[in-house]
Formats: structure tokens, sequence, C-alpha cells
């Protein structure tokens, strides 16, 4: 998807029950790995905690390709339930 708009899932930053991460690479997998990492960490500061035993799952991602090349991955994650 070519970036033109204002980040979709941006929106969830501030929602105390998911984790959101935001990741930009030259790389698309990077990018998206760069973006999960940030939802975890994000979700974990959330929620006060250095380490979960619980699993973490990837709710929404959405992923641009700016003008210049680089990829840009937005992540939203969640605790699964089923742990």
């Amino acid at each position: 998807m070519q970036k033109d708009a204002p980040l979709e899932l941006a929106k969830y930053k501030d929602d105390k029950n998911v984790g959101y991460g935001l990741g930009s690479s030259r790389d698309e997998s990077m990018a998206r790995r760069m973006a999960n990492l940030n939802a975890s960490a994000d979700l974990m500061k959330k929620l006060g905690k250095t380490q979960l035993t619980a699993g973490i799952e990837i709710v929404d991602e959405k992923l641009y390709q700016n003008p210049d090349g680089t990829y840009e991955a937005e992540a939203v994650v969640k605790i699964n339930k089923q742990w």
C-alpha cells in the first residue's frame, strides 16, 4: 500500500488493552519485525511488566511503502487468552 494518508492503526496508541508499534526499514520483513517488537514492548510497558509468561498475538498490521522505497509497518498486539 502506498503511504499517502495518516497511519491507520495509530488510534490504538492509547488503548491500555493492546500494544502499538511502528517500524521502518528498506526491507519489508524487517519493518514488520520492528513494528511487532515495538508493539510487544508497548504492551508490556502498559501492563507494567518486564516479562510475560503468556503469548502475544498480532491483532492487526499494516504495511506502507514510502515514495523513497522504504517500508513503514504498524502492528497492534494483545495477550493471547489461549495461554
